[in-house]
């Protein structure tokens, strides 16, 4: 099958990709995306809680929390949720779908996003 400039059709040519997630510029928008997350049950409210109180202690000392913060808060509240005792950010930056263990597909690609911009940094630089 020939397309209309007489090169053979892709199947994939009307497929676009999706576009990446947007990224919360604030901790106000990383906390409104958490608020969507509770709603679909993807993280208990708990965790939406957690992460407001350390972004409320973080401007409590004069500062301005910022949205990975939120984020980070809420996602190391889901761990301990789920019995774990740490964050461990390695694995979270290597595989963040069984890491956090968020079933939709949307928060794994906004995760994956997020901490291939953010977070993921060479190990020595954590550990200094």
């Amino acid at each position: 099958m020939t397309g209309e400039s007489g090169t053979i059709a892709d199947l994939f040519d009307a497929v676009e990709p999706e576009p990446a997630p947007r990224l919360p510029q604030t901790a106000a928008d990383a906390l409104a995306l958490l608020d969507e997350w509770v709603e679909r049950d993807w993280i208990r409210a708990l965790d939406h809680a957690f992460a407001t109180f350390v972004c409320t202690m973080v401007r409590e000392q004069g500062e301005q929390p910022v949205a990975m913060l939120a984020l980070l808060s809420a996602m190391v509240s889901h761990q301990v949720g789920r019995g774990h005792v740490c964050l461990d950010v390695r694995h979270l930056c290597r595989a963040a779908e069984p890491t956090l263990v968020l079933p939709p597909e949307a928060s794994v690609l906004y995760l994956k996003t997020a901490l291939g911009r953010r977070i993921c940094l060479p190990v020595s630089t954590l550990t200094n």
